[in-house]
């Protein structure tokens, strides 16, 4: 199973940490024992906690790879549109699923953005962090996490 997984670089406590490993020990189940995640590179916040996460269970033996897409900051202009760039990266190397981590903040543009991209690519999408509960745009039954 090809994931997206793209969050707030402020879901940056325990918290935040936790609700990625658990949704993310959900999928690799959902996914019969092979989970290719498509994840930003930002070095803090929901990038870090996803990277983390494959990282350990990797260690343990779980079929887990991600590949990393990196924000051209320095050589996009104008710079804002380096992470939107990145995002349609992400989204236009396909994916089964695309998961949002969203922070108690009032702003998430990137991950919005994203999710809004992946919308429109017809790929399903679920969201964590918005009101405390998860959301999704297909049947539950398609993927019962």
């Amino acid at each position: 199973m090809r994931v997206i997984c793209t969050g707030s670089r402020h879901l940056d406590d325990e918290a935040g940490r936790l609700v990625v490993d658990h949704v993310l020990d959900d999928l690799f189940t959902v996914a019969e024992g092979r989970l290719y995640i498509l994840v930003g590179d930002c070095p803090t916040g929901a990038d870090y906690w996803v990277r983390n996460w494959a990282t350990y269970r990797r260690r343990q033996g779980w079929d887990v790879e991600c590949e990393e897409f990196a924000a051209h900051w320095r050589t996009t202009s104008p710079r804002a549109k380096a992470g939107p760039d990145r995002n349609k990266r992400m989204v236009d190397a396909g994916a089964d699923l695309a998961v949002g981590f969203f922070a108690p903040l009032p702003e998430n543009k990137g991950t919005a953005g994203c999710l809004k991209l992946a919308r429109a690519a017809k790929i399903p999408v679920r969201e964590y962090g918005r009101e405390n509960q998860a959301t999704t745009d297909y049947e539950q039954e398609t993927l019962p996490i």
